[in-house]
């Protein structure tokens, strides 16, 4: 092992131990004996022999017996708890989902090709006969169901790894009809649609359900190992594309700009909650340089992310006091693993966010990104819903190169859409939305799924767009006309802010609590750890300065700012950040 691989599995060892910690011995109750404690959700994930893999590959590495016989415990506690009668596996003791049941192949047949000098020949048999029972039914389950697209994905996966397993030429043309199934959902723009229920659902203004941190985090790595483990050199040069078409919302710090995916309750900033991670796919010697710098840079924030030796759902989770969930930890673990096992390509490149500059249109999804100077924005105005959220009409996220994130939106209701892969704050008041918007008693602009989102202007001095559409309410019932125009400027952005009636600017600002935020009439500033953010308005500021609102979606916590918007006079608000 040379220095490198030294670092990684030291890396993966720190996760792994921190996730064994939570390991239950109780000998006399099945139900929990081998399995873990998640210390956030105070349940036992039902998706914890996805670990299985990346502990039997420290095995290998160290030889310290207490991985494979955790991967073991992993193994027989999801048999023994999360069988289901087709001989899938259900998502948790509480949910029924089977889709998972990929997942948990995929890191079995991993294990049986790439850790075998880990394996006893007990354990072999146990992870030979359970692959070979899920890909007997896999096929008739996700061609019944047709689930979202990253099951899809994952299915083309576990079957590229069955056949090379087992040398059945049956799972090769079931890893390739799924594969060829995903092709069917990239867009005109090279992204993938398919990430909601139905997945070709198609919303009613004929946007459809991307989710940008899946598909990097998930569905692309899946059918990156697919073209590898099929030795597809086409369908790799294909994917590849397609991800790094993705890559164009990496921010340049590693996180992935999903504030507008149709999943984005799960945002975690660096991710998605219960993904994978980008690692998992973009970390490989045949992997072009653009996907290993993404992999590097985002492997590099989850670190970042990392308190007590797991990954936490966000930048300020851990500052905010909320506990922290196992399943970033054994999900994440995977990706250090294959970095182990697979290398990377070592050449460092720029990504595109480091450089591009003006205004993209995403038509399909409704969602406009832009590029100024040191400022990165991105706006929505779409229908599509996952659930019961839904983006409607927002400034997503502002981004500064040097500085982070300033802006940021979440639900516009915090609620559960996935029970057991959510969290709930032992803390704050998640009803405080964070996403920039105009409202009055119950009624605001973030609701409008009607809004009609433009581009204004692009020259020299930035980009202009403009939003206009009613403040609504949660059933939906009009108030009044707003209309709200942003511009993106070198160091920050402006909104202007109008309505029909008398209402409020509500702009939530990302702030840790022992960084000091100052309000005194039109003007405010926040000292933060890394530059400062100034505020200019026209009119008088509000801020509780010494108070902050936290939302798991993005992980953030926020100083909440707000001015008056008179109805006869617009409101002009200026955020500027320097370093």
């Amino acid at each position: 092992m040379n220095e490198k691989e030294k670092g990684f599995c030291e890396e993966l060892a720190a996760l792994a131990d921190a996730l064994l910690s939570f390991r239950v011995s109780a000998p006399h109750h099945t139900a929990a004996d081998g399995g873990v404690l998640c210390p956030a959700c105070l349940l036992m994930h039902g998706r914890i022999a996805d670990a299985v893999y990346p502990l039997l590959c420290l095995y290998e590495y160290t030889k310290d017996e207490k991985y494979r016989e955790a991967a073991r415990d992993f193994a027989e506690w999801t048999e023994r708890n999360c069988l289901m009668p087709d001989g899938s596996y259900r998502n948790d003791a509480a949910n029924g989902w089977e889709g998972v049941t990929a997942f948990c192949c995929i890191a079995f047949l991993k294990s049986l090709l790439y850790c075998p000098s880990a394996l006893d020949e007990e354990l072999q048999k146990t992870l030979s006969a359970v692959a070979a029972r899920i890909l007997r039914m896999l096929d008739g389950f996700m061609s019944r169901v047709m689930p979202v697209i990253n099951y899809r994905a994952a299915s083309a996966y576990a079957y590229a790894l069955g056949y090379r397993y087992f040398g059945e030429e049956k799972y090769l043309a079931a890893a390739r009809k799924w594969e060829q199934n995903c092709r069917g959902y990239v867009t005109e723009n090279g992204l993938l649609r398919g990430e909601g229920t139905p997945c070709d659902y198609r919303s009613k203004r004929g946007y459809v359900p991307i989710d940008i941190a899946y598909n990097a985090e998930e569905t692309l790595p899946s059918l990156l190992w697919f073209a590898r483990e099929t030795d597809d050199t086409e369908a790799e040069a294909f994917w590849q594309r397609c991800a790094e078409t993705h890559i164009e919302f990496m921010l340049p710090d590693g996180a992935w700009d999903d504030s507008f995916g149709s999943r984005r309750f799960k945002w975690t900033y660096y991710g998605s909650r219960t993904a994978d991670g980008c690692a998992t796919g973009f970390f490989a010697r045949s992997a072009s340089a653009v996907l290993s710098e993404a992999a590097r840079r985002n492997t590099a924030l989850v670190r970042n992310c990392t308190h007590d030796g797991l990954v936490t759902g966000g930048k300020m989770f851990f500052e905010a006091g909320e506990p922290t969930c196992i399943h970033h930890t054994f999900c994440r673990m995977k990706g250090l693993a294959d970095r182990l096992k697979f290398g990377e390509n070592p050449e460092s490149v720029p990504l595109y966010r480091d450089f591009a500059e003006g205004v993209k249109h995403y038509p399909e999804m409704g969602v406009y990104c832009v590029g100024k100077g040191n400022m990165y924005g991105s706006f929505a105005a779409t229908d599509v819903r996952y659930g019961a959220d839904c983006v409607g009409n927002a400034l997503t996220l502002a981004y500064h190169k040097k500085i982070g994130a300033l802006l940021s939106a979440s639900m516009s209701d915090y609620t559960l859409i996935e029970p057991q892969n959510m969290q709930l704050s032992r803390k704050y008041d998640l009803k405080k939305c964070s996403t920039v918007r105009l409202e009055k008693d119950g009624f605001d602009s973030v609701r409008d799924t009607e809004a009609v989102l433009t581009c204004e202007k692009e020259d020299r001095e930035g980009t202009i767009l403009r939003s206009t559409g009613f403040l609504k309410n949660r059933d939906g019932k009009a108030l009044a006309r707003f209309a709200l125009t942003y511009a993106v400027r070198d160091n920050g952005i402006e909104i202007t802010a109008e309505c029909e009636e008398d209402a409020r600017l509500i702009f939530p600002i990302i702030a840790s609590h022992n960084e000091t935020v100052r309000a005194e009439e039109k003007c405010a500033e926040i000292k933060r750890s890394d530059g400062n953010i100034s505020v200019e308005a026209s009119e008088k500021i509000k801020c509780a300065e010494s108070e902050r609102i936290f939302n798991p979606v993005g992980g953030f916590l926020y100083a909440v700012f707000s001015a008056a918007v008179s109805q006869d006079k617009p409101l002009h608000v200026r955020i500027t950040a320097e370093k």
